[in-house]
């Protein structure tokens, strides 16, 4: 269980988000610190950010929206950062829980303050497929097995 924490300093990984992690409450881990959003009576979904000491140093504060959605804002020099981890659900599930957690993710975004930096990272099931042709709507030949709806540009 340790080697998030070294692979992160062999690295030089300050900040890491995470998905489906099923950890409860926020802690400090081999000198980074675990902010996390999840639902702890039924131990599933779950988003955190993992930072190390000057990162957490830098914490302005955070919100968990839900068990698949995280933000954080971070001092910057210039201009504060917030970093948003998303967990989204497979496209098996029903179009109203796609619905419900992109509409949270646009309304998190639209509370985050005015002038910060805003970086959307996460899991977002999404799977693109393998192309070999210069068409430019796909990511070429690093894709992986059939595209689903969540892989395709909008």
């Amino acid at each position: 269980m340790n080697i998030i924490p070294r692979e992160m300093k062999r690295l030089e990984i300050t900040i890491m988000g995470l998905s489906e992690t099923r950890w409860k409450g926020h802690f400090n881990w081999n000198g980074y610190k675990i902010i996390m959003s999840g639902q702890t009576e039924q131990g599933r979904n779950g988003v955190e950010i993992m930072c190390d000491r000057t990162n957490t140093n830098a914490l302005m504060g955070y919100d968990t929206a839900s068990d698949r959605i995280l933000s954080i804002r971070f001092r910057g020099r210039k201009v504060n950062i917030t970093i948003i981890q998303v967990y989204a659900p497979t496209s098996m599930a029903s179009e109203e829980e796609q619905d419900n957690i992109f509409d949270k993710l646009q309304s998190t975004i639209d509370r985050t303050p005015k002038g910060d930096v805003i970086m959307v990272i996460g899991d977002f099931n999404a799977k693109v497929r393998h192309h070999k042709g210069g068409d430019g709507d796909t990511i070429g030949r690093h894709g992986l097995g059939k595209q689903n709806e969540a892989g395709e540009d909008y």
